[in-house]
């Protein structure tokens, strides 16, 4: 019987230390509870003194054990977290998040989760640069964090056939062809999407044009449906401008086909760039030109680069990939550098 009992307790024990941090996150959010809400057991104000340190302690221990746990495996930043986690901002972070769980007693919560946020971040860097530190993170908070964003593209796949427009090698035509998917965060939201398109061009040079030849969503035809303008004569004739509006609602996902054919000079527009107002989740470019155009091609901040794949005969074919997460005010560029013709000098 003696042998039974100590089985039982071995048990116990055994089972309070393999879930002791669920044990003591347990004990301190029931010592916050009763503290916070003392109209649920009772008024007394020392006990309420007593119990909402203790809370506080016993979540930011458990707090301690999982990270010191994680470290065990990770060994990165092992000396700065620990520096943080005794620190008195640490008590602050825990507050901040009794904050966000009693929400209903903070109007302003968006700002107590914002705050939250950075005094976190503080603990993985140590703020190495205080007085640009706030700008940092504001920067990321604001651009870099999708809290603001509704929607992102995924699998972004860009074709571009470019050949000379005639034998004078002045204009060349672009046959462009962009095919994604936008992926809303809920079904029911509206959507407002806009796509924009610039061509420089000189004021006297009539050549140049615009056509939008096909826009679909969803394998429906768009092209009649949606809010389409396009100016050719934009800044007293030095632009050709082009913007397209629909509202998206209805669909968790929207597949988009846009193709179009753009006639310019790459000397008056040798820099085309494409950048994204939101995040893209891989990208596929394709690209073929003559021999004696060369395009060179730059990633827009990236933070991975391009595996990029070329076949060089009669044309150039050029392959580029990104598999990853592009983030909002990144892209990539073309830049266009024509070759001279020597022949164009033989009689001279």
């Amino acid at each position: 019987m003696k042998a039974n009992s100590n089985t039982i307790w071995n048990k116990i024990l055994l089972f309070f230390i393999k879930y002791l941090m669920v044990v003591i996150i347990f004990f301190g959010g029931v010592f916050l509870i009763y503290a916070i809400d003392n109209n649920l057991f009772t008024e007394n104000e020392t006990i309420n003194k007593i119990l909402i340190p203790l809370g506080n302690m016993l979540i930011g221990v458990s707090a301690f054990l999982i990270i010191l746990k994680s470290l065990q495996y990770l060994g990165i930043f092992k000396q700065s977290l620990l520096r943080q986690i005794y620190d008195t901002n640490f008590q602050n972070i825990i507050k901040d998040v009794r904050k966000v769980w009693y929400k209903y007693e903070y109007e302003d919560n968006d700002s107590l989760i914002r705050q939250l946020w950075k005094n976190a971040s503080r603990i993985i860097y140590n703020r190495k640069f205080p007085e640009i530190s706030d700008e940092i993170e504001d920067i990321i908070c604001d651009y870099y964090l999708p809290a603001n964003i509704n929607y992102y593209h995924k699998d972004v796949k860009v074709d571009v056939k470019i050949e000379w427009h005639d034998a004078s090698h002045k204009h060349i035509i672009v046959t462009e062809s962009i095919d994604y998917t936008i992926v809303a965060n809920i079904k029911s939201d509206i959507i407002p999407y806009t796509s924009t398109s610039t061509i420089h061009k000189k004021a006297n040079d009539r050549v140049p044009n615009y056509e939008l030849n096909t826009f679909q969503i969803n394998n429906v035809e768009f092209k009649n449906k949606c809010d389409y303008n396009c100016d050719l004569n934009s800044k007293k004739g030095k632009e050709i401008k082009a913007t397209i509006h629909v509202n998206l609602e209805g669909s968790k996902t929207y597949k988009i086909l846009k193709k179009v054919t753009k006639i310019y000079s790459p000397e008056d527009d040798p820099d085309k760039s494409m950048t994204y107002k939101n995040f893209v989740k891989n990208l596929e470019i394709s690209l073929k030109h003559p021999k004696d155009l060369i395009v060179r091609f730059y990633p827009l901040g990236t933070i991975e680069k391009f595996c990029d794949h070329s076949k060089v005969s009669d044309n150039v074919k050029r392959k580029l990939y990104y598999r990853g997460l592009i983030f909002p005010s990144q892209g990539f560029r073309f830049v266009y550098v024509r070759l001279i013709n020597w022949r164009d000098f033989s009689n001279g």
